[in-house]
This record gives C-alpha cells, sequence and structure tokens, in this order.
C-alpha cells in the first residue's frame, strides 16, 4: 500500500496516462505498455517478488531438436509421397495406388503433427512473456492476427487452378483417394460399360 500512495507511483501514473492520451503508432503503444508493466511491477515486486516466470531455455532445446525430426520427417515423407505418386501416373495400378495413397496419408500425418508441435511451443513462449516481456507478448498477438486483406482471386483463376490440380498430366495435380477411386470405378469402368451397351446397333428382336 505505501507503494501505491508514494509521489512516484502517482507521477508514474500521470506520466502514462499522459501518454495514453496521445497515442498515434505502434511504438506509442508498445511504450505505453512498458510504461504500465513498470507500474505494476513497482506496486507487486515489494508484495509478491519478483516474477519468476521465465522461459526455459532446455524446453527450447528440446522443441528445436523435437521440431527437427518433425520436419526431417515431413521432408522424407514428401519425397516418397511424390515419387510413388510418380509410379502411378506411369503405371496405374491398384498396387501403385494404394501404395501412393498410403504416403500421402503419412505425409499429412506428419506435416499435422509438425505443425501442432510448432503451436504448442508458440502457445508456451506466448504464455512465458505474458508477464515477463509485455513487448515480446504485444508483438506476438499481433502476429498471431488471422485478418487479412482480400485477394481478389477472379472465377477464371479458381477455375484454372481446380482443372490443374484435378488433371493427373498436369505438374500441379494433386492426388485425391475420392477423385481417383471415382475416375477407376465410375469413369472408366461403369460408364465405358453403359455406354458402350448404348452404341451398340438395334436388333430386330429388340424392335
Amino acid at each position: 500500500m505505501e507503494s501505491i500512495s508514494s509521489d512516484s507511483f502517482k507521477s508514474m501514473l500521470v506520466d502514462l496516462d499522459n501518454k495514453v492520451d496521445i497515442i498515434s503508432t505502434d511504438r506509442d503503444v508498445d511504450a505505453c505498455i512498458s510504461n504500465f508493466v513498470e507500474c505494476i511491477e513497482t506496486v507487486c515486486n515489494p508484495v509478491f517478488g519478483k516474477d519468476h516466470t521465465h522461459f526455459d531455455l532446455n524446453s527450447t532445446r528440446r522443441h528445436a531438436t523435437n521440431s527437427d525430426v518433425y520436419l526431417n520427417l515431413c521432408e522424407k515423407s514428401r519425397v516418397d509421397f511424390y515419387r510413388l505418386l510418380n509410379i502411378y501416373r506411369r503405371h496405374s495400378t491398384d498396387l501403385n495406388r494404394v501404395n501412393m495413397t498410403r504416403a500421402r496419408s503419412v505425409y499429412k500425418k506428419n506435416v499435422r503433427r509438425f505443425n501442432f508441435e510448432q503451436d504448442k511451443f508458440r502457445t508456451a513462449k506466448l504464455l512465458s512473456v505474458r508477464f515477463s516481456n509485455a513487448k515480446l507478448y504485444w508483438k506476438m498477438l499481433k502476429e498471431g492476427d488471422s485478418k487479412k486483406s482480400p485477394t481478389g482471386i477472379n472465377i477464371d483463376s479458381l477455375t484454372e487452378y481446380f482443372k490443374a490440380i484435378n488433371t493427373p498430366e498436369s505438374k500441379f495435380f494433386q492426388a485425391d483417394d475420392d477423385i481417383i477411386n471415382f475416375n477407376h470405378y465410375i469413369v472408366d469402368c461403369d460408364m465405358k460399360i453403359m455406354f458402350s451397351e448404348l452404341d451398340l446397333p438395334f436388333t430386330k428382336e429388340e424392335v
């Protein structure tokens, strides 16, 4: 209570209030946050002691190791997937299709795991710097803003994109198990049989 009633603390609040009134840039916001944290620390440190929540260096090193492992797995599974995809493009057999789709599943699983580890690390870092580094905390919050400016993609670009990713001959082709099954069992089998029967000439008995 003595810290709150002291003249130095009151002057800090007055100074902060004056700075808040003239905020115009992001730097001004960061400066006000830093001053506000100093005010809080002036009052809380004598009562609760200094905050001991710091980012663990060993945890950072462990994350770097795990991140490298998952990144290497992603790279390896990506290479395996595209290798089997090229094999399937050259020889469209059921066995090659199964091998390609399995490799695709493994690749997606490794990518999701890598992204999960990255998000978990960033979350832990954000919580760690919440009370120890206000500037970094504010910067991470702004970086995490999901609002993006509109890209203005027209309908022709979308049509060209989806046509490319669904055309096996295109270099942008992205294999999809549902589409592959549809093309194999419906377009190449059932529909061919159906239309081949329609192309047969009528017989006298049928007339």
